[in-house]
């Protein structure tokens, strides 16, 4: 083994050992973490009472929670305006509370970050929600989140009208 003394490290130098801990921290990760999001096919406008297009859902996915107090859902949301938006609110009966979080890379360092403010969607743009990024995270899960089932949520946006959204709970495919 070299001495870390003289500039070079070993095989089982601190420096080394955490390597090795961020790489299978990272492997770890990958087979946990569910895929990128996977389509639903029923696209869920909002605006339609008065006739204008304005936020429209194209996909949306929740995954089994195995047991965990805690669920995930991710979806897509196109806005169809020149002005932006926010997703400032969760609401379901499935968890006590729904926040917005965004996992966030510094460093070797992988985080999970609330995020109260909520997410911006920008004009003529939209907002991903997906694994490895911006989610929604369920807290207290009413019950657990069982494969073909589904998860009611009404959004809440600072301009739009809410949106009420029902999330299919589908197998993570690897």
């Amino acid at each position: 083994m070299l001495s870390t003394r003289s500039g070079r490290r070993g095989l089982h130098s601190p420096l080394n050992r955490a390597r090795t801990a961020i790489m299978l921290s990272a492997a770890l990760a990958a087979l946990i973490l569910p895929p990128r999001l996977s389509a639903d096919s029923t696209p869920h406008p909002t605006g339609a009472a008065t006739g204008t297009l304005t936020l429209e859902i194209v996909s949306a996915v929740s995954h089994p929670s195995a047991g965990a107090a805690v669920g995930v859902i991710y979806l897509h949301i196109v806005n169809h305006t020149e002005q932006s938006d926010r997703l400032i609110a969760v609401e379901t009966a499935a968890a006590a509370k729904a926040e917005f979080h965004e996992t966030v890379a510094a460093g070797d360092i992988v985080r999970m970050t609330p995020r109260p403010e909520g997410f911006e969607i920008p004009k003529a743009g939209q907002l991903v929600l997906e694994s490895g990024g911006k989610h929604i995270m369920l807290m207290g899960l009413a019950e657990p989140l069982e494969s073909g089932g589904a998860i009611e949520l009404e959004l809440v946006f600072e301009h739009a009208e809410r949106m009420r959204v029902r999330v299919p709970i589908r197998p993570r495919s690897f």
